[in-house]
Protein backbone atom coordinates (compact mmCIF):
# COMPACT_ATOMS: atom_id res chain seq x y z
CA UNK A 1 0.00 0.00 0.00
CA UNK A 2 2.86 2.43 0.75
CA UNK A 3 4.60 1.76 -2.35
CA UNK A 4 1.67 2.42 -4.82
CA UNK A 5 1.04 5.53 -2.49
CA UNK A 6 4.27 7.00 -3.26
CA UNK A 7 3.13 8.44 -6.51
CA UNK A 8 0.88 10.58 -4.35
CA UNK A 9 3.26 12.03 -2.24
CA UNK A 10 6.16 14.47 -2.38
CA UNK A 11 9.91 13.82 -1.71
CA UNK A 12 9.33 15.22 2.16
CA UNK A 13 6.34 12.40 2.21
CA UNK A 14 3.96 15.03 2.57
CA UNK A 15 0.74 14.62 0.22
CA UNK A 16 1.01 15.61 -2.87
CA UNK A 17 -2.24 17.42 -4.16
CA UNK A 18 -1.50 18.05 -7.18
CA UNK A 19 -1.23 14.49 -8.11
CA UNK A 20 -4.17 13.13 -6.25
CA UNK A 21 -6.31 16.26 -7.77
CA UNK A 22 -5.32 14.02 -11.49
CA UNK A 23 -7.26 10.57 -10.42
CA UNK A 24 -9.78 10.40 -13.00
CA UNK A 25 -13.18 10.90 -11.78
CA UNK A 26 -13.97 7.55 -12.38
CA UNK A 27 -11.51 6.43 -10.45
CA UNK A 28 -12.82 8.32 -7.45
CA UNK A 29 -15.66 7.40 -5.15
CA UNK A 30 -18.22 8.20 -6.80
CA UNK A 31 -17.14 7.00 -9.74
CA UNK A 32 -16.03 3.59 -7.76
CA UNK A 33 -19.54 3.45 -6.05
CA UNK A 34 -21.04 3.43 -10.09
CA UNK A 35 -19.06 0.26 -11.44
CA UNK A 36 -18.41 -1.28 -8.22
CA UNK A 37 -21.53 -0.38 -5.47
CA UNK A 38 -21.42 0.44 -2.20
CA UNK A 39 -20.88 -2.44 -0.08
CA UNK A 40 -17.78 -2.97 -2.13
CA UNK A 41 -16.93 0.70 -1.11
CA UNK A 42 -18.20 0.21 2.18
CA UNK A 43 -15.43 -3.13 2.77
CA UNK A 44 -13.07 -1.38 1.39
CA UNK A 45 -12.64 1.92 3.14
CA UNK A 46 -13.87 -0.09 6.66
CA UNK A 47 -10.81 -2.14 6.11
CA UNK A 48 -9.05 0.92 5.75
CA UNK A 49 -9.82 2.96 8.61
CA UNK A 50 -9.78 -0.70 10.76
CA UNK A 51 -6.11 -0.88 10.08
CA UNK A 52 -5.77 2.27 11.16
CA UNK A 53 -7.15 2.42 14.13
CA UNK A 54 -5.15 -0.85 14.82
CA UNK A 55 -2.08 1.47 14.52
CA UNK A 56 -3.14 4.35 16.57
CA UNK A 57 -1.14 3.54 20.03
CA UNK A 58 -4.28 5.09 22.30
CA UNK A 59 -6.51 3.17 24.68
CA UNK A 60 -10.18 4.16 22.56
CA UNK A 61 -10.32 3.51 18.91
CA UNK A 62 -13.32 3.03 16.86
CA UNK A 63 -15.36 0.40 17.18
CA UNK A 64 -16.37 -1.63 14.23
CA UNK A 65 -20.16 0.24 13.94
CA UNK A 66 -18.69 3.31 14.51
CA UNK A 67 -16.00 2.51 11.65
CA UNK A 68 -18.98 1.48 9.68
CA UNK A 69 -20.84 4.99 10.40
CA UNK A 70 -17.96 6.58 9.84
CA UNK A 71 -17.14 5.40 6.77
CA UNK A 72 -20.54 5.61 5.46
CA UNK A 73 -20.22 9.00 6.38
CA UNK A 74 -16.92 9.65 4.15
CA UNK A 75 -18.72 7.76 1.45
CA UNK A 76 -21.69 10.34 1.42
CA UNK A 77 -19.74 13.18 1.65
CA UNK A 78 -17.71 12.40 -1.18
CA UNK A 79 -19.34 14.75 -3.67
CA UNK A 80 -19.14 17.78 -2.10
CA UNK A 81 -15.25 17.75 -3.32
CA UNK A 82 -15.47 14.51 -5.50
CA UNK A 83 -13.31 12.29 -2.87
CA UNK A 84 -10.88 9.81 -4.13
CA UNK A 85 -10.14 6.68 -2.08
CA UNK A 86 -6.73 8.11 -2.16
CA UNK A 87 -7.45 10.78 0.14
CA UNK A 88 -8.79 8.67 2.81
CA UNK A 89 -5.62 6.49 2.85
CA UNK A 90 -3.36 9.37 2.68
CA UNK A 91 -5.15 11.09 5.31
CA UNK A 92 -5.52 7.47 7.47
CA UNK A 93 -1.48 7.45 6.78
CA UNK A 94 -1.00 11.23 8.41
CA UNK A 95 -3.57 10.22 11.51
CA UNK A 96 -1.62 7.71 12.15
CA UNK A 97 1.56 9.34 12.32
CA UNK A 98 0.46 12.14 14.31
CA UNK A 99 0.71 14.90 11.46
CA UNK A 100 -3.22 15.17 11.36
CA UNK A 101 -3.71 16.15 14.89
CA UNK A 102 -3.06 15.18 18.31
CA UNK A 103 -5.06 11.98 19.58
CA UNK A 104 -4.50 11.51 23.55
CA UNK A 105 -6.53 8.54 24.48
CA UNK A 106 -9.38 8.20 22.23
CA UNK A 107 -10.43 8.99 18.69
CA UNK A 108 -14.51 9.43 17.74
CA UNK A 109 -16.42 10.24 14.75
CA UNK A 110 -16.78 13.99 15.63
CA UNK A 111 -12.67 14.47 16.29
CA UNK A 112 -12.30 12.02 12.86
CA UNK A 113 -14.20 14.52 10.87
CA UNK A 114 -12.56 17.44 12.29
CA UNK A 115 -9.20 16.14 11.15
CA UNK A 116 -10.39 15.33 7.90
CA UNK A 117 -12.34 18.46 7.41
CA UNK A 118 -8.47 20.27 7.95
CA UNK A 119 -7.10 17.90 5.32
CA UNK A 120 -10.08 18.37 2.71
CA UNK A 121 -9.12 22.48 3.61
CA UNK A 122 -5.42 21.81 2.71
CA UNK A 123 -6.75 20.02 -0.45
CA UNK A 124 -9.13 22.39 -1.39
CA UNK A 125 -6.22 25.02 -1.14
CA UNK A 126 -3.94 23.27 -3.13
CA UNK A 127 -7.09 23.38 -5.94
CA UNK A 128 -7.43 27.11 -5.48
CA UNK A 129 -3.85 27.69 -6.06
CA UNK A 130 -3.43 25.77 -9.10
CA UNK A 131 -6.18 26.87 -11.03
CA UNK A 132 -5.28 30.23 -10.30
CA UNK A 133 -2.14 29.54 -11.58
CA UNK A 134 -3.42 28.49 -14.82
CA UNK A 135 -5.89 31.17 -15.14
CA UNK A 136 -2.57 33.62 -14.84
CA UNK A 137 -1.12 31.78 -17.70
CA UNK A 138 -4.12 31.81 -19.28
CA UNK A 139 -4.31 35.25 -19.03
CA UNK A 140 -0.63 35.89 -20.01
CA UNK A 141 -1.77 34.86 -23.54
CA UNK A 142 -3.96 38.11 -23.82
CA UNK A 143 -7.32 35.80 -24.88
CA UNK A 144 -8.92 37.22 -22.27
CA UNK A 145 -12.26 37.89 -24.73
CA UNK A 146 -12.79 34.11 -25.14
CA UNK A 147 -16.45 32.91 -24.82
CA UNK A 148 -16.08 29.01 -24.65
CA UNK A 149 -14.02 27.61 -22.04
CA UNK A 150 -12.09 24.19 -22.21
CA UNK A 151 -12.15 22.50 -18.71
CA UNK A 152 -9.57 20.76 -17.95
CA UNK A 153 -9.04 17.11 -18.33
CA UNK A 154 -8.14 15.46 -15.20
CA UNK A 155 -4.93 13.34 -16.45
CA UNK A 156 -3.13 15.95 -18.08
CA UNK A 157 -0.65 18.18 -16.28
CA UNK A 158 -0.21 22.11 -15.89
CA UNK A 159 2.05 22.09 -18.59
CA UNK A 160 0.07 20.28 -21.21
CA UNK A 161 -3.22 22.25 -20.10
CA UNK A 162 -1.83 25.35 -21.10
CA UNK A 163 -0.66 23.94 -24.11
CA UNK A 164 -3.54 22.96 -24.85
CA UNK A 165 -5.44 26.14 -24.32
CA UNK A 166 -2.99 27.79 -26.70
CA UNK A 167 -4.03 25.42 -29.35
CA UNK A 168 -7.68 25.78 -29.09
CA UNK A 169 -7.18 29.69 -29.00
CA UNK A 170 -5.19 29.62 -32.02
CA UNK A 171 -8.09 27.66 -34.06
CA UNK A 172 -10.80 29.95 -32.66
CA UNK A 173 -8.74 33.14 -33.94
CA UNK A 174 -7.94 31.08 -37.36
CA UNK A 175 -12.05 30.13 -37.45
CA UNK A 176 -12.91 34.23 -37.19
CA UNK A 177 -10.36 35.40 -39.62
CA UNK A 178 -11.75 32.65 -42.01
CA UNK A 179 -15.27 33.79 -41.12
CA UNK A 180 -14.59 37.47 -41.48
Amino acid sequence: MNAALRVYKLANGAVNFNQVLRVPTADRIQGLLQSGGYERMLRMLSGAVQVAMESLNISKVLTGNQVVDLVDTLIDSSTEDNLAVEDIVLFLQKLVRGEAGKLFTSIDIPKFMEYFENYRQERHSEYLRAKEEIHAQYKATGTLGRTNFVEKDKDVDTATFFELLQTVNMKDETSQHDSD
